[in-house]
Order: C-alpha cells, then structure tokens, then sequence
C-alpha cells in the first residue's frame, strides 16, 4: 500500500510540476511590473522625472523627502535590495542605461549625479556626506559636511566600490 501511494503521488507531482512552473513565473513578473509602476507613479506624483523601461528589483526603497529633486532616465535597472535617500533640498540624477545591481547605497544630501551608460556594481556606496567629529566628541548626527557626487559617462563601479 505504501508504494502505491508513493506512485500516485509521484503522477501527481509530474502532472502539477509544469502548471507550478508556469505560474511561478508569470506571478513573478506580474508582482515586478506592479511593484516597477507603483514606485514609478509614487515618485511622478511627487513631481519627480521618471525615463521609460525603469525596472526595479525586490525590496528597493526609496526615502525621498519633499522639497528634493529625483531625476530617472530611459532603460534604467535598480536590483534587489537597493536603498536610495535623497534629503530635502538635494537632488538625485540617474542618466539614461544605467544599472545598479544588488545590495547598492545611494544617499545624496546635496547632489549625486550619475551619467548615462553606467554600471553600479553590487554593494556599493555612493554617499555625498560625512559625519562631523572631532577627537573629542563622537560623531554628530545633525552636522554633516557634504561635497557633490559626479560619475561620468560609460563609468563602471566594482563590487563594493565606496565614493564619498
């Protein structure tokens, strides 16, 4: 008895596999597509520019205060797990073809400009900022010296790359 039910549920699995397969696969663009449009509107209605063909992986998020400026270009790709801040008053420019992969920082309270063409590579931390300290005081967290960041164009930025 307990290899017939063993055989039934082997056809079971091989007859159900395929259609598992299937609708994994079109549930997982879909839920990239919503979330790709929902973050595209969310940043427009808040009278940000966003290029056409944005795609943004699993987990991306974006703190974008009110009074900045957040400019995506055309074919743009934000991996899994990014995190993008952009304070008040500071702006955020992304060119046209520009991928940043997984695992990526980007925090500008000034301005970080990345040209067109660009590839990010995973982990990287581009920040415009730093913490003011002294030796003898730990570092601030309200005061932060700030100088703009400016990649140019067809720049490709390793694994872990830090700029600040």
């Amino acid at each position: 008895m307990k290899k017939i039910t063993q055989a039934i549920i082997k056809i079971i699995a091989l007859i159900i596999y395929p259609f598992f397969i299937i609708y994994k696969i079109i549930s997982t663009q879909i839920g990239e597509r919503i979330y790709t449009q929902l973050i595209r509107y969310n940043l427009q209605f808040n009278g940000h520019q966003i290029g056409n063909s944005l795609k943004v992986g699993k987990s991306v998020k974006f703190k974008i205060h009110k009074n900045s400026k957040v400019s995506i270009g055309k074919n743009v790709v934000i991996g899994d797990d990014v995190y993008i801040k952009v304070k008040k008053r500071a702006e955020l420019i992304i060119g046209d073809n520009v991928h940043i992969n997984k695992g990526t920082r980007i925090s500008s309270f000034e301005s970080i400009k990345i040209n067109k063409n660009t590839l990010i590579a995973s982990y990287c931390n581009l920040l415009d900022h730093n913490h003011l300290y002294t030796l003898l005081s730990p570092p601030s967290t309200k005061e932060y010296e700030c100088s703009p960041i400016y990649i140019e164009e067809g720049v490709l930025l390793g694994t872990k790359v830090q700029v600040n």
